[in-house]
């Protein structure tokens, strides 16, 4: 995640980790995702900052749904 700094490529990551079904390891990268963000400079961000928050936010709620536990693919 860190060597590249960027959190489109940081988000994708994370998606393909939790299709593959590594839920709790893509939890983990999505940790890191959260510091890539928080790093980024604004005008290096394809879309606002509230979106990629959102974003995370909604991974992470993905990722808890009672309705998959172990392997969810909706990210």
């Amino acid at each position: 995640m860190q060597r590249f700094n960027d959190i489109d490529n940081a988000l994708s990551t994370v998606a393909n980790m939790a299709n593959s079904g590594y839920v709790s390891h893509a939890l983990l990268l999505l940790d890191e995702a959260q510091q890539v963000l928080d790093r980024q400079p604004d005008v290096q961000l394809v879309r606002s900052r509230g979106a990629y928050e959102m974003e995370v936010q909604r991974a992470r709620g993905v990722a808890a749904g009672p309705e998959n536990p172990g392997r969810n693919t909706a990210w």
